[in-house]
């Protein structure tokens, strides 16, 4: 794998790594903007490792490398913090395909897996919420005035706060009413 990426224009492997305390510390040394991580690793937990390393300052992106084509394990490694997935029964090209978008700042799963991995993770999703719906279609300046009226504040201190006037908050404030589809400032 490190000799196939290292002949792929623009990318260079900078250390290899057979366990994921070796990894751990050398990244600490080399700091990577990608990390491959074999996700069968047996010293360590890989999962742990790719949050982890996907939450380091800055954030290194981890491109997982599962046993198969297991839907349940590339949701559990995009989860955890991996931005791409190959895996060891797929193609090598996947492998750098992977490591080639993260690299550039996008997201990979193989193409032969997406729709599966899409429809897993949605039925996980909880059902939509209809407030975070109706929050949603609030504008800015609505929202500033949601937070104010919900810290408290009564709309003259409001107008002061946001530099517009307190017929203005009103105005916003009847359509935080309508659009909320609630009928005081109370509820």
């Amino acid at each position: 794998v490190a000799r196939r990426l290292n002949g792929e224009p623009g990318i260079r492997v900078a250390g290899i790594a057979s366990t994921g305390a070796a990894a751990t510390s050398a990244i600490g040394v080399l700091d990577p903007r990608v990390a491959v991580l074999d996700m069968e690793l047996t010293d360590m937990s890989s999962f742990e490792l790719t949050a982890r390393w996907s939450a380091h300052v800055p954030p290194i992106a981890i491109a997982a490398i599962l046993g198969s084509d297991d839907r349940s394990g590339v949701i559990r490694a995009i989860r955890a913090g991996a931005s791409g997935v190959a895996t060891k029964d797929g193609p090598i090209a996947d492998v750098v395909s992977s490591v080639t978008a993260l690299a550039g700042g996008n997201s990979w799963v193989p193409p032969r897996l997406l729709g599966g991995v899409v429809r897993e993770m949605q039925r996980s999703l909880p059902p939509p919420n209809v407030y975070d719906e109706k929050l949603a279609s609030l504008t800015l300046r609505e929202r500033e005035i949601l937070e104010r009226m919900a810290a408290g504040h009564d709309r003259t201190a409001i107008a002061k706060d946001l530099g517009i006037s307190v017929n203005t908050v009103r105005t916003h404030a009847q359509n935080l009413l309508e659009k909320l589809d609630v009928h005081s400032t109370l509820e």
